[in-house]
């Protein structure tokens, strides 16, 4: 018998071969596709029941307030865990300083350098993703820059160092606090002058230990202590909704960035009605 012949006899046992071949790789993989979808339909249905196990606990005690520990901030057996930590050290020197709305080049640079000039250029926020800067202002060192239409500005200078005649640069991001127009006749009650102090991923506790003397300086300020602020929903975002809007992130659509690209409206902003008032 030929090799052809035998070729031609089994042809047919290959294709059958084959055909079990693709029946098999087809269920293995219809198998893995639903039990990623039976995964993915499950952990959906659990983050649901999670939610709604919180918005039943939050309506349940709603009105009947917590009972706020009282935990002392340098308790021995929290001292033991205590790690000092290196001061943070910046090497150079600021040319540039802003108080309140007002940028100007530091008495100390201005003894040091001759020929100085500086170009301010503001830091306009499109949205939370975006900026853009604004044109040039160039000013000489005996000169202040004004911020009129943001608190943040970028800046450029350059001069000549009055014992070596060496040409020297710097260029840094400033912040400060622009004069914003009030509302003169206010809707009710008295002007109001608001400004938030918030400290990401720090406890009170762990404030009072850390920053001692900015605790003292509020409380000589008459800064309102928010003792009894605590955790209200998972991550900074949830963190932050009650106090700048008055309603959990429960409240709203979804807006996290891995899930959306929508912003929430500005209207609900706790900053609209103290505009309001003054």
């Amino acid at each position: 018998m030929s090799m052809r012949h035998l070729y031609h006899k089994k042809k047919p046992y290959c294709y059958v071969l084959l055909l079990i071949f693709i029946f098999v790789v087809s269920a293995i993989l219809t198998c893995r596709v639903k039990r990623l979808v039976f995964a993915e339909i499950n952990l959906e249905n659990t983050h649901k029941m999670l939610q709604v196990d919180l918005e039943y606990s939050v309506f349940m005690n709603k009105g009947k307030g917590c009972k706020i520990p009282r935990l002392h901030p340098f308790d021995k057996d929290v001292m033991e865990l205590e790690k000092e930590l290196p001061a943070a050290t910046c090497s150079g020197n600021n040319w540039v300083e802003c108080y309140l709305e007002e940028c100007f080049v530091m008495p100390s640079i201005r003894k040091k350098l001759k020929d100085l000039f500086c170009e301010y250029r503001d830091i306009v926020y499109v949205n939370d993703l975006e900026h853009r800067l604004g044109p040039s202002t160039k000013l000489s060192a005996d000169q202040k820059y004004i911020l009129k239409v943001t608190d943040h500005v970028h800046v450029a200078c350059s001069g000549l160092s009055r014992q070596s005649f060496t040409p020297l640069q710097w260029s840094g991001y400033k912040t400060g606090f622009r004069r914003v127009p009030t509302n003169q006749r206010p809707c009710c009650g008295p002007r109001l002058n608001v400004m938030m102090l918030c400290f990401h991923s720090m406890s009170k506790n762990g404030f009072i230990r850390k920053m001692p003397r900015s605790h003292a300086a509020l409380k000589e300020m008459g800064a309102l202590l928010l003792n009894g602020y605590n955790i209200v929903g998972e991550g900074s975002s949830a963190a932050l909704f009650p106090i700048l809007t008055g309603k959990t992130h429960l409240e709203f659509p979804e807006i996290r960035k891995r899930f959306t690209k929508n912003f929430i409206d500005e209207k609900s902003f706790i900053f609209r009605d103290l505009s309001k008032m003054g």
